[in-house]
């Protein structure tokens, strides 16, 4: 579920005076997506997706990410048929492949690369197709048109994401808010909740890094 924008204006409204709703709106947007971009604690079990035989290249499907209000910043981890396949650049790709196309090279795949938020692929490409053989774990974002931020990313990091809305207010000269000295100050308390989060949600909150588990056989 998602929680709007909008929800984060009592952090911001009494505190950054003479503000329009429509501006502090597009902070709290920018500041969110900041904020899931360099922390990374948006991450999401995407659903299963079939392999077909010779085809590298995949969409995301915004039907299949729980907001069409986000896209995938990254693959964090994933599996191709129960064996993990590891992330990598593009540019770590062709230092892999110095003597051949990564890009239409075919085999059991082991590596995942993403071109754009909305693809990725798989390489080398898988010669056959297997039912549900592609199993990924991302790292989502609120897109530019967002109106709203996961559930789980408001009730944890609010606070925070208004810091660095305030931190962008403050920082808006020719305008009655503007003040350097507090833009500052929110900008260092917002970098500081970004390092603190992406520790967290790094340690599980405590518990062992999220994985894919490929299922069990019986």
């Amino acid at each position: 579920m998602t929680t709007t924008y909008d929800s984060f204006l009592p952090e911001i409204m009494p505190y950054v005076h003479d503000v329009p709703e429509f501006v502090a709106i597009n902070a709290i947007r920018n500041s969110a997506i900041e904020f899931c971009n360099r922390s990374e604690v948006w991450r999401y079990e995407y659903p299963t997706i079939n392999s077909v035989a010779l085809q590298g290249d995949y969409p995301f499907s915004s039907t299949s990410l729980p907001t069409t209000d986000c896209e995938v910043k990254r693959i964090y981890q994933g599996f191709y048929n129960y064996t993990p396949v590891i992330p990598m650049s593009t540019e770590d790709l062709a230092s892999i492949y110095i003597n051949q196309d990564w890009r239409t090279v075919a085999g059991n795949p082991r590596y995942v690369t993403q071109k754009t938020p909305a693809t990725f692929t798989l390489v080398p490409g898988p010669i056959v197709a297997i039912t549900a053989a592609i199993n990924l774990i991302v790292v989502l974002q609120p897109t530019r048109t967002s109106t709203g931020v996961d559930d789980y990313v408001y009730s944890q990091w609010a606070e925070h994401i208004a810091a660095g809305a305030r931190a962008r207010l403050y920082d808006t000269p020719n305008q009655p808010y503007y003040d350097p000295g507090k833009a500052a100050l929110y900008h260092a308390k917002f970098v500081s909740a970004i390092s603190t989060a992406k520790a967290d949600r790094n340690r599980g909150l405590g518990r062992a890094t999220p994985k894919v588990r490929p299922p069990r056989f019986f």
